[in-house]
């Protein structure tokens, strides 16, 4: 055998040992989805995979960067979970404490609008319903509210919890499922149940007792300012203090007046006493 042929057949049986090598060596997606040193940027390459268990294995992944765990979390494959689980979550809550890579990964409707208050107002899903429950955004937590589909622990939740007025009367309104007592406790616990009940007059669990004590709150709020305007009278060279809120305490009476249903006698006498001047529709 000649130096030349030795050469090229050492060149040869090189490549081929390389080449073995490198197939040895080499990953499935799968696996590289399932290595925590696979970098960040292979990871949201890998996101996008038509495989479910890649995508499931990158969901479950600690160093998937977050962009990608929320594309992942709106997947019609449903990794919810996973995301949720992710080991590194806590880790994601320090810098973006809202998560709103989540939100921000909510899919565009033909609007080009996020549809997640639209979507919570129907889902069936209660993790995402969970997920959401307690968001900062309270057009979020009023579309979870008014959802007719979540389960009654996270909504005796949500009702023992709630402090605004604005989901409050914007979402717990319109979920029907809602029972007298959970009622009376979402618009007595407000700090002006009076405003908050105006929402609630075409629900079919206000009580007679919950009509009352806003009436009855209103009457206090009404005494108040009448107090307030007496202290101030003398220093005051523009007369009344409280025009504005009497203005709209008159509004919230007759709306009372009008449109709650069974109005009991104990509050007609009450808007009678303070409100005498107001038109009520009989």
């Amino acid at each position: 055998m000649s130096q030349r042929t030795y050469t090229i057949l050492s060149l040869l049986n090189e490549s081929v040992i390389s080449i073995t090598r490198s197939l040895l060596e080499s990953k499935t997606p799968h696996e590289e989805a399932s290595d925590p040193q696979t970098p960040k940027d292979r990871l949201a390459e890998l996101s996008d995979h038509d495989d479910v268990d890649v995508l499931n294995a990158v969901a479950e992944n600690p160093n998937t960067p977050p962009h990608a765990l929320g594309k992942l979390f709106w997947h019609p494959h449903e990794f919810k979970k996973q995301v949720l689980n992710n080991p590194a979550r806590v880790l994601h809550q320090l810098e973006d404490p809202n998560e709103n890579y989540i939100r921000k990964s909510a899919p565009l409707d033909k609007s080009g609008d996020h549809p997640l208050e639209k979507h919570l107002m129907t889902s069936k899903d209660q993790e995402m319903l969970h997920f959401f429950h307690n968001d900062p955004h309270e057009g979020v937590r009023s579309s979870v509210a008014k959802n007719k589909n979540i389960s009654p622990d996270l909504l005796h939740q949500m009702v023992q919890n709630e402090k605004s007025p604005i989901v409050k009367a914007h979402g717990f309104s319109y979920n029907k499922s809602l029972s007298p007592s959970q009622v009376h406790h979402i618009i007595s616990t407000d700090p002006r149940p009076h405003a908050v009940i105006q929402n609630f007059f075409k629900h079919p669990s206000l009580s007679q007792e919950t009509i009352h004590h806003a009436t009855q709150s209103l009457a206090d709020e009404h005494n108040e300012l009448n107090d307030t305007d007496e202290y101030h009278k003398d220093s005051l060279p523009n007369g009344d203090l409280n025009d504005q809120s009497k203005t709209m305490n008159h509004h919230y009476a007759t709306q009372i007046r009008r449109h709650a249903p069974n109005l009991p006698e104990e509050s007609k006498k009450i808007l009678d006493t303070i409100f005498p001047n107001a038109q009520y529709s009989w």
